[in-house]
């Protein structure tokens, strides 16, 4: 059995170690942490949701130019071609970014801004393939030019 002596000293050191535990967290500013952290979240939700809507606006010019009727001229074809390799190129890029959010997507923080940045992504990708087969693969297969000048004439 332990002795009163060794009873007490254990507890006056469960008391200090208590009470500087207490004392740590007391000036311990984890708060601030913890603010800093969800600034920086709020930070990046904004930086995602501004790069989607900039790729939305592209994707909306873009769209315009996939429902032009109008025949291009080698010139704007030369354009069309060199618009296409820039719009797959930016989704490389962007693409290589969004891998880079996967990390903090899956913590359900900016999952809503990394889903928007991605759609907007993806649809900038099928644009340019939209742009390729309008103008350069389609074209060259036998009876596009004919149904397209009916659709035109409805």
């Amino acid at each position: 059995m332990e002795c009163a002596e060794q009873k007490q000293e254990k507890l006056f050191d469960t008391v200090n170690a208590v009470k500087d535990a207490s004392y740590k967290e007391k000036t311990n500013n984890t708060e601030a942490l913890i603010n800093s952290v969800l600034d920086h979240i709020l930070d990046l939700k904004k930086i995602l949701s501004d790069k989607a809507a900039q790729i939305e606006q592209l994707n909306e010019r873009i769209e315009k130019i996939t429902w032009s009727n109008e025949p291009f001229d080698e010139t704007s074809l030369r354009m069309m071609n060199e618009l296409i390799a820039a719009a797959r190129d930016l989704c490389r890029m962007l693409k290589k970014n969004y891998e880079g959010f996967g990390v903090i997507g899956g913590t359900n923080y900016v999952t809503e801004e990394t889903e928007r940045f991605n759609e907007a992504v993806d649809d900038l990708r099928e644009l340019a393939q939209d742009l390729e087969s309008i103008y350069f693969n389609l074209p060259n297969q036998p009876g596009f030019t004919e149904i397209t000048r009916q659709l035109t004439l409805l």
